[in-house]
């Protein structure tokens, strides 16, 4: 059972509930033998409560009856007996079938409901069951939550308190974490404002917030709630498994925070509160053999463990159970550390076994079978045989098979877009198996291994969101539903915004309502998903772009370079049309600094040409020469960056050793997310090619950081030069008026300021004309709700391209979040542009666009006609120009894209025929 159950353990008033009549003396004395054995001897507690249940039910009075079999339970889940809970909840299923009318009819009779409930979520949860205990819990708080506050008693707030625990708790184990800590976070505020004395449910909510920001790593954070919520207990004599608990997981953080001594303190505090043989003492050992590891000694630690396993394996009664495969794990781990790949192994084939047997809970056990089988791929991979690389790839794909039917389950992207960086290792150890063995047998075949897992690790949420919008126009949803859905999550961003700024007051309330409104928005999903298979089929498909199906959308001159930065290599994919190629680079701390420092110098005019040659010289080198080298008629590079790279402008490299000249003057340079998203976004055309432009000058803003840009104006007007369209100059061009003007116009250029929030990448924004009577700024948060038709926005804006970098997602920018609003196309910075320079290259940008060049190819005649004419002045440096970038969709606006649709009828055969890639060549 669950080492943090005795956290949320919850007993009700059951004297309270079965008072017993005044010629039932002899059950008072039973009652009070019972409770005295409560916690110290379970048969004793079974046994006075089996006779109060018996007198009651052969006098007929069922709720007393109930209230002895709810308190079985209480012991049973005290001492982890789930036999004995079964059973017990049997016979109360059973006697409420019989007595339905009757307990209907009784006062209390919500309370007897839900401690059933309760007592059955409970079950659920230490079996693994996790949608049933949910399901359990939800319907405590469906049946609780909207009594009125004068009409709670400390029963039913007691079931709801637990039930909001156990819910975030379920997702926890679920790697769930910002959903669980929003149900923390609310039954926080539900004590603090229901039963503001119940200091003991406060502070075994904060143990249970602890236990979640253990589990992200956020130690220091955790032990400040931990600390208090023991001593706390510790000075009120509190329940032991609770303070086992907490001494057990502070040890476990002071450990990872390299403080021993405070370890050491905190497992005297444990040793001193357990009990022999108590069902919890497998956490002393446990955390016994992270310290012995700590002080790197593995003979006592492999020692440790062994009993911490051998006392879960007899706590299961030799059963199969994810605790026993945790532990087996945990050895691998120790094993692999100590570089003997056989018994690592050897023992997370256990875990998978345990796992397997265990399969009746299937869905609760994909997170642990997931790390599991990431960490025996990285194991084969240390084998290094052409057998083990094999197995390496049967391994990834077990995994990425759970993967994928986890992703459904994550409903907040926070809890994705970790879910996505946890897995991102699994990721390389196929790609590392698949670059062996394509050295051992230059089949090309295991190219197309290595570009199927770069694939399924990039832009997850994203590639989500376009598919979502896809299956909601083709699936037969009502729309006064969708209406709702929509109207939610515009809610949702306002009321986030305000709650972050601080804008209104009284934030637990905001918080409260907040709350309120994504479970409303979760329902929603939910129903639509469940009610809507195609709509669900399509949004959460898992097929990604095979290499043949991609090569198939290139043209004769493009060249795409797809990159995966890992842990410990860099690997980079290059195709053509007819044919791949795959190159490695070692990972190191040298090439993380050369790319940090030359993009440092890449976005400071200051810095000096000569310095910044020599740098991108070496990183073109690195990882771009090895990549085009075999392509020698390739003309127009399609690049797709990961990590690191994502800051870097590759037309700035410089392609000589002893000169100077810029990769942007001899080769055309696009980028993509991924290779799926751009065969998406190539799907369809847009016919609009109407302009619309807007320059606001901030003469007006009270805001210091949005200065007036003085180029603005002028680069507006220049580019309807060549479209036909609109601008909105100065008081015009307002937020209100570009939401009212946008969906008119195909191309939206948006010259002004973008400010980035890496703390909250969300509330980044993109600044309009301060207008006194309405908002002025575009969240990225209200991107997500927007609704654009355009082939190309243009950001001309500080930083648009920039936001907090996330594995396998890229930048958190305003310029994803155009993408989400269902842009095509999106030209953007990478860093504060000067506006005059930026004039230039938008008329140039735009004249090339209106003559029918590819994007990308307009942005590259711009850049080289601004490099030519201030070759003789400053404005040479790359800091004027190779900032620009171009992504998404870069064909030629309004161009019939013939090649994209074939790309994309070969991916969707992929699609309708299901076929998986263990079907492909091993």
């Amino acid at each position: 059972m669950k080492k943090t159950y005795c956290l949320i353990f919850l007993i009700c008033s059951l004297r309270a509930m079965a008072q017993p009549s005044s010629e039932s003396l002899d059950v008072e004395t039973l009652l009070q033998k019972a409770y005295t054995h409560f916690y110290t001897n379970q048969d004793s507690a079974y046994y006075y409560f089996n006779k109060i249940k018996t007198h009651y039910k052969n006098e007929n009075q069922w709720e007393h009856a109930i209230a002895s079999l709810i308190s079985i339970n209480r012991v049973a889940s005290y001492n982890y007996n789930l036999n004995k809970m079964k059973s017990s909840l049997n016979e109360l299923d059973s006697i409420w079938v019989n007595h339905e009318d009757y307990i209907q009819a009784l006062p209390n009779h919500l309370v007897y409901k839900n401690s059933i409930l309760y007592d059955k979520g409970v079950y659920y949860f230490e079996t693994q069951s996790y949608a049933q205990s949910q399901k359990a819990f939800q319907d405590i708080i469906t049946s609780l939550d909207s009594l009125p506050d004068t009409l709670h008693i400390k029963e039913t707030s007691d079931l709801l308190s637990g039930a909001f625990n156990f819910i975030a708790k379920i997702n926890s184990e679920a790697g769930r974490y910002n959903v669980a800590e929003q149900y923390y976070q609310k039954n926080i505020r539900f004590i603090l404002n229901n039963k503001p004395e119940d200091k003991t449910s406060l502070y075994i909510n904060y143990g249970l917030l602890g236990d979640l920001y253990s589990r992200t790593k956020a130690y220091k954070k955790a032990n400040l709630l931990f600390k208090e919520a023991l001593n706390y207990n510790l000075e009120n004599k509190g329940n032991n498994n609770t303070i086992i608990s907490l001494s057990q997981i502070l040890a476990n953080n002071y450990i990872a925070l390299k403080q021993p001594d405070s370890a050491n303190y905190y497992m005297q505090v444990l040793k001193n509160h357990l009990p022999v043989k108590h069902p919890l003492e497998n956490t002393y050992y446990n955390a016994k053999a992270k310290l012995y590891l700590d002080q790197q000694n593995s003979s006592l630690a492999l020692k440790a463990y062994q009993k911490a396993l051998d006392l879960t394996q007899e706590k299961w009664n030799n059963q199969p159970h994810p605790e026993v495969a945790e532990y087996h794990h945990k050895i691998g781990l120790l094993h692999y550390n100590n570089n003997n790949l056989e018994k690592s192994i050897l023992n997370y084939n256990l875990a998978i076994a345990t796992l397997n047997q265990n399969n009746s809970q299937l869905q609760s056990n994909q997170p642990l079978l997931v790390k599991v089988l990431k960490d025996k791929a990285i194991a084969l991979n240390q084998v290094a045989t052409k057998e083990a690389y094999t197995n390496t790839t049967k391994t990834v794909q077990l995994a990425i098979t759970a993967l994928d039917s986890l992703k459904p389950t994550f409903k907040s992207e926070a809890d994705k877009l970790l879910l996505i960086e946890d897995a991102f290792p699994l990721f390389e150890a196929g790609i590392e198996a698949a670059y062996q063995q394509y050295q051992l047998t230059n089949d090309p075949a295991f190219i197309e291994h290595a570009f199927f897992y770069s694939e399924k690790s990039k832009n997850t949420l994203l590639f989500e969101a376009l598919l979502s919008a896809k299956a909601t126009k083709f699936s037969m949803i009502p729309n006064e539903l969708l209406e709702n859905e929509k109207q939610l999550k515009s809610e949702i961003s306002r009321l986030e915004k305000n709650i972050i700024s601080g804008k209104q007051n009284n934030n637990h309330a905001l918080k409260d309502k907040l709350f309120e409104l994504k479970k409303k928005h979760w329902n929603i999903i939910k129903t639509i998903e469940t009610n809507h298979k195609d709509y669900y089929n399509l949004k959460y498909n898992t097929q990604v772009s095979r290499l043949n199906a991609f090569q198939e959308t290139l043209q004769e001159e493009d060249l795409a370079i797809t990159y995966f930065y890992g842990n410990h290599a860099l690997y980079c994919i290059s195709l053509n049309q007819n044919s791949a190629s795959i190159h490695k680079v070692k990972m190191s701390e040298a090439l993380n600094n050369k790319i940090v420092s030359a993009y440092k110098n890449l976005s400071s005019p200051q810095s000096q040409v000569s310095v910044l040659a020599t740098a991108t010289h070496e990183l073109y080198t690195l990882l771009v020469l090895p990549a085009i080298k075999p392509y020698k008629k390739a003309q127009r590079l399609i690049v797709i960056p990961d990590g690191l790279l994502n800051y870097l402008p590759f037309g700035s490299f410089n392609t000589q050793k002893d000169g100077l000249n810029y990769l942007i003057t001899h080769k055309t340079i696009g980028y993509a997310n991924s290779a799926t998203l751009l065969m998406q976004l190539g799907e369809t055309s847009i016919s609009n090619r109407n302009l619309l432009a807007l320059a606001p000058d901030f003469k007006t803003s009270n805001n210091k950081t949005l200065l007036p840009l003085p180029n603005n104006k002028k680069e507006a007007n220049v580019i309807l030069n060549y479209f036909n369209g609109k601008s909105l100059i100065g008081a015009q061009a307002t937020l209100n008026h570009f939401l009212q003007e946008n969906q008119e116009h195909g191309i939206i250029h948006l010259a002004t300021h973008a400010v980035t929030n890496d703390k909250h990448p969300e509330l980044s924004y993109l600044a309009f004309e301060p207008d006194t009577n309405e908002e002025n700024l575009l969240y990225v948060s209200d991107l997500y709700n927007l609704e654009l038709r355009t082939e190309l926005v243009t950001l001309s804006a500080c930083e648009s391209g920039i936001g907090e970098l996330k594995r396998g997602e890229g930048f958190l920018s305003l310029a994803r979040g155009f993408y989400f609003s269902g842009t095509k196309s999106i030209a953007s910075t990478l860093w504060k542009i000067n506006d005059g320079a930026t004039a230039k290259i938008m008329d140039g940008f735009y004249a090339y666009l209106s003559q029918g060049h590819p994007k990308h190819v307009a942005l590259q005649k711009a850049k080289v006609n601004f490099i030519a004419d201030n070759k003789q002045n400053a404005l040479v440096h790359p800091y004027y120009w190779s900032g620009f970038i171009v992504s998404g969709n870069l064909s030629a606006i309004n161009e019939t894209q013939t090649h994209y649709v074939w790309g994309l009828i070969a991916f969707l055969g992929l699609v309708a025929f299901g076929i998986t890639f263990l079907k492909t060549k091993p």
